[in-house]
C-alpha cells in the first residue's frame, strides 16, 4: 500500500444521494428532512394553493426521490429550480375566485 498525501478521506462520489445525506445528517437529521419535504411541504402546498397543486409538487417530490437514490441530483440547480417552478406555474393558471397573495405581509398599495 502506497501512503498518498492527496487521497481524501470521507464519503467520496456516492451515487446516492439519500445515503449521502443519511450520513451528513445522521439518523435524526435524516428522518427531519424526510419528514420535512414529505409532510410538511405538501402540505403548506395544499393549503396555500390547492390540492391538485399539492398533488403535481407531490409528484414531483417523487420523480426527484427516484433520481436521488439513483444519481447525484441533489445538488443541481436547474433540477431543483424546475421542481419548484412546475408546481408554482401551475397555481398560478388556474382559475380561482380565491384572492391568492403571494407575499401576505405586503401591503396594497393605493
Amino acid at each position: 500500500m502506497v501512503d498518498n498525501p492527496n487521497a481524501h478521506i470521507g464519503v467520496v462520489a456516492l451515487h446516492n444521494n439519500i445515503l449521502t445525506i443519511y450520513i451528513e445528517l445522521g439518523f435524526l437529521g435524516f428522518w427531519a428532512w424526510m419528514i420535512y419535504t414529505w409532510v410538511f411541504q405538501v402540505n403548506w402546498m395544499i393549503n396555500h394553493w390547492g390540492e391538485k397543486t399539492g398533488m403535481l409538487f407531490f409528484l414531483c417530490e417523487m420523480y426527484i426521490f427516484i433520481t436521488y437514490t439513483t444519481d447525484n441530483t441533489l445538488y443541481y440547480f436547474f433540477t431543483s429550480l424546475v421542481l419548484r417552478l412546475m408546481p408554482l406555474a401551475y397555481a398560478f393558471h388556474i382559475p380561482t375566485t380565491q384572492d391568492i397573495k403571494l407575499w401576505p405581509w405586503v401591503k396594497e398599495k393605493k
